[in-house]
């Protein structure tokens, strides 16, 4: 879990047309290599989806996900 004070949202006509919503926040290792990509964020202290998670919730056309931290 990363944790923001704060996010930069999108256009609104993109997040109103959009089926999910999430986070991207990545951290590469000392060799600029990505190996981990988190699940869940914190922005401002509200737990929130990352784009790795939410794409799953709508591929598997879920209604929400359960978040036990």
């Amino acid at each position: 879990v990363f944790s923001k004070p704060s996010l930069i949202h999108n256009l609104e006509v993109l997040e109103g047309s959009a089926m999910g919503l999430g986070l991207i926040s990545i951290e590469e290792e000392v060799d600029g290599v990505v190996r981990r990509v988190p699940l869940i964020g914190k922005i401002d202290g509200v737990v929130k989806p990352t784009l790795a998670i939410e794409m799953l919730r709508v591929a598997f056309q879920g209604n929400s996900i359960l978040t036990v931290v």
